[in-house]
């Protein structure tokens, strides 16, 4: 396994599955900056807001990569994510994802994103079944439902 992967597989292991809030300001450069999951992201502590507030919503995350590719600096993976609602073990969710970040000295120096977040939020209960159906079909969905 080449470094790049070893260092992008404990990030997941360590952050999502096992909760590790410390793995974050070990693997992301301080002035580190990761795309895609809301405002942009600069530094551990940002992240480690996000990494808070997702996991107030989910437990017993399982990341697993179908796919990666790197070159040079840059790895790049297609995920899936499991896990369970943390308020009701009983409900599952599965979100696919496309991570690319570029590496430097064994850890993440910027990271792009790509999660289905629309289909996880339904999946969690907070946004209407078939909202990106809805939307593309010109319907405006209220805060309420």
């Amino acid at each position: 396994m080449s470094p790049h992967l070893e260092t992008f597989n404990r990030w997941f292991y360590e952050v999502w599955t096992n909760e590790n809030r410390d793995a974050i300001f070990e693997m992301f450069k301080p002035e580190g900056i990761a795309d895609g999951l809301g405002d942009m992201i600069t530094g551990p502590e940002q992240f480690a807001a996000f990494h808070e507030a997702l996991l107030k919503l989910i437990c017993d995350v399982k990341i697993t990569f179908d796919q990666h590719i790197e070159s040079g600096d840059v790895i790049s993976a297609v995920c899936t994510l499991t896990a369970r609602k943390r308020t009701d073990p009983e409900v599952t969710v599965k979100m696919k994802g496309t991570c690319f970040a570029k590496m430097g000295d064994g850890v993440i120096v910027h990271a792009e994103n790509f999660w289905d977040f629309i289909s996880f939020f339904e999946q969690l209960g907070q946004l209407p079944d078939n909202t990106l159906m809805r939307a593309l079909s010109g319907e405006v969905l209220s805060a309420g439902g």
